[in-house]
């Protein structure tokens, strides 16, 4: 499945630290999003889905993805068809094995388009 990750402003990654998470074009918004440093060399911290104005503040205040800021901490989020989602996030916990790991939800994986890919 193709999706489009959003950026921000300029067409650059946001910084989690940074990011207006009550921007109009987020409110509401529900998707699946990766965290991750690194512009070359990627090591992607986490995973998961929601609502982004929720999980953005959520993960800005979490103490260990914090820890990384003073590497730079980028988000990226898509939109999911709601019956998609979970077999779209046991793929992306697979295929970017994030720092911080989500339980697997052993459900059939639904392949998507990375961020930067």
């Amino acid at each position: 499945m193709k999706v489009i990750w959003y950026k921000c402003k300029g067409d650059i990654w946001c910084y989690l630290d940074k990011v207006i998470a009550d921007h109009p074009s987020i409110i509401g918004l529900k998707g699946v999003y990766v965290i991750w440093t690194g512009e070359n060399e990627r090591k992607v911290l986490r995973v998961g889905y929601g609502t982004i104005t929720d999980e953005i503040i959520t993960n800005r205040n979490n103490l260990a993805i914090r820890a990384f800021f003073h590497l730079g901490v980028l988000i990226s989020w898509a939109e999911i068809p709601e019956g998609n989602i979970n077999g779209v996030l046991e793929y992306l916990m697979k295929k970017l094995k994030p720092k911080f790991y989500n339980n697997l939800l052993n459900t059939k994986q639904i392949s998507i388009n990375c961020p930067w890919d």
